[in-house]
């Protein structure tokens, strides 16, 4: 992690630099067949343009990453590798909450309950520092974003899988709205199974 936030920050100023290039010459960059390979990127730089800073601040940022992002995000994830679940037998062995999330794929439906009980206790019992590292990162990405002038916390990332804002929107809308669909579905084969719920 450390590396890759050096690595980002040597490098920030590159992109800024490309995408000062007048429109014409970064065109002639992308026409041109020996920087196909990078093709893809470039093409994702240009649209990220308008919510690019200055290089001097974009170093900044990348060298503030590693306190204000990746540092929390770190901890985040310590949090739960010591998290401890209860197995399905509810008494041998305790098991790491990653390897509890694999119980959770058993075709055992009494396994799956008690493990989903025990994995929302180990959650609860942590929720606190789990709150509080995951607001640290929100507020970080949450202040980048706002000097970006991104119009939604999604914005970058909608960029990065080649989505718009509002598709996103719109799935989302949709989604919600017709969410009664999937429980008929899962209601019928609730049925089919034999099962309660």
């Amino acid at each position: 992690t450390q590396i890759l936030a050096e690595l980002e920050s040597r490098l920030a100023f590159i992109d800024v630099e490309l995408n000062d290039l007048p429109d014409e010459n970064f065109q002639a960059i992308l026409d041109d067949p020996r920087f196909s390979f990078c093709k893809h990127y470039l093409e994702k730089l240009q649209q990220r343009k308008i919510y690019l800073l200055t290089p001097k601040r974009e170093k900044a940022i990348a060298e503030a990453r590693g306190v204000e992002v990746d540092e929390p995000t770190n901890d985040f994830y310590d949090i739960l590798d010591s998290m401890v679940i209860i197995p399905a037998d509810g008494e041998t062995n305790e098991v790491g909450l990653w390897t509890a999330l694999k119980m959770l794929e058993s075709p055992d439906p009494s396994v799956r309950k008690l493990v989903g009980e025990k994995k929302s206790e180990a959650l609860a019992q942590n929720v606190e520092a789990l709150k509080e590292t995951f607001l640290r990162i929100v507020e970080a990405k949450h202040r980048i974003d706002t000097e970006r002038g991104c119009p939604s916390w999604l914005t970058m990332r909608n960029l990065d899988n080649d989505i718009s804002d509002e598709s996103l929107a719109a799935l989302v809308d949709a989604s919600t709205a017709n969410v009664e669909i999937a429980q008929q579905w899962f209601k019928l084969k609730a049925e089919i199974l034999g099962l309660d719920k």
